[in-house]
């Protein structure tokens, strides 16, 4: 019970901060509600204690990449950016837990800095559903995590006609996992359909499909060889494709808020509109498709996490006060309808699994 009010109560301390940051109107008290309510998360995701399917896995890892010299980082079995990130903490870090802080900034930055380009508008919303939704994920695996946190990062300086950035920040996504290598195509699409003035919502789907197929049948025996089963043992114990169902089905809310999006929003939010169809199908897709390649389900959170993060923008550009309550609405079920999920998957020692060094110690 205490992790559950703790979990909760960060979360709802957070709202409040980044509630208040949004009302500011003075610039420099803004920013010092929205930088309190970062360093309360990273408090929260980086001084846990014993928590996350991988928890054990970094602190091996850590301690491995501490251990190798610089120039034998490459044939280590992870991303080098991450052993670069991992070489260089070794040599300033007193403890080795402290990784955790450092991964933590950079699975809440990309979050963060999204808020900022939309002029923290919408910070208290989108945090909040990132932090009931994703953030149990993120800290059982926190390089596909921050690399989901880039991915979202590269989807809006693409709406923002910023390529060079949108670029930069795909790298990040594919240097801290390379999974983020599957966005590419959408990426591709997005910047031919604002360049060409049309939607290739077609192209996304097919898109879905090939790279589906790829997995099916040429990816998932290269993953199984390399050892990748660290998960088997919840594949085992869960009627995955029942899931996976059930999290498809769970986006039927936001197909239909799309539908009335394009209908009633306004017209200078095109573009994003474009950009949720083809996130939306393409998740579907995916979600659908679930476990049957064993990790193809996860790469559907890459789809889900830009829908949920940047769905407050779209839904306060619906002029019409009636239609912008029943999106809402349905943003709320949708919410709900994927908490759900995760609580079937995980039960609640799973999505409330917190713990700190104050109540587990140091050891």
């Amino acid at each position: 019970m205490i992790d559950c009010l703790i979990y909760f109560g960060i979360f709802v301390f957070v709202f409040i901060l980044n509630w208040a940051a949004m009302r500011q109107k003075r610039p420099i008290l803004r920013s010092i509600f929205v930088l309190m309510s970062f360093l309360v998360l990273l408090a929260f995701v980086g001084f846990r204690y014993n928590v996350g399917a991988d928890y054990d896995n970094y602190l091996k890892a850590y301690g491995e990449i501490a251990n190798t010299p610089w120039e034998k980082l490459p044939s280590l079995r992870m991303e080098l950016l991450v052993a670069a990130i991992f070489k260089v903490c070794s040599y300033v870090l007193s403890d080795a837990k402290l990784i955790f802080v450092v991964l933590g900034f950079l699975l809440l930055w990309p979050i963060y800095k999204v808020n900022k380009l939309y002029d923290y508008k919408y910070l208290a919303y989108s945090v909040l559903a990132y932090c009931v939704l994703f953030l149990p994920f993120g800290m059982n695996g926190m390089r596909q995590s921050i690399a989901m946190g880039f991915i979202l990062l590269a989807y809006v300086y693409m709406l923002k006609n910023r390529t060079k950035c949108s670029v930069a920040s795909f790298v990040a996504a594919v240097l801290f996992h390379t999974t983020s290598l599957i966005v590419l195509p959408y990426l591709v699409i997005i910047y031919a359909s604002q360049r060409k003035n049309v939607v290739f919502t077609t192209l996304s789907v097919i898109a879905s499909i090939i790279i589906i197929v790829m997995v099916l049948f040429f990816l998932n025996g290269l993953l199984i060889d390399n050892g990748i089963t660290q998960y088997d043992y919840m594949l085992g114990s869960i009627d995955v494709e029942k899931i996976s169902f059930t999290s498809s089905i769970a986006y039927l809310p936001i197909v239909l808020m799309i539908v009335l999006l394009g209908k009633r929003a306004n017209k200078e939010l095109k573009n994003e509109i474009m950009v949720f169809e083809n996130l939306t199908i393409s998740g579907i897709v995916f979600r659908a498709i679930g476990t049957a390649a064993k990790y193809l389900s996860r790469f559907g959170l890459f789809f889900m996490m830009p829908i949920v993060v940047l769905m407050p923008e779209l839904i306060q550009g619906i002029p019409q006060k009636n239609t912008r309550l029943l999106v809402k609405g349905l943003f709320v079920t949708y919410l709900v309808a994927i908490f759900y999920v995760q609580y079937s998957v995980l039960g609640w020692q799973g999505i409330i699994p917190y713990q700190t060094w104050v109540f587990g110690g140091i050891s």
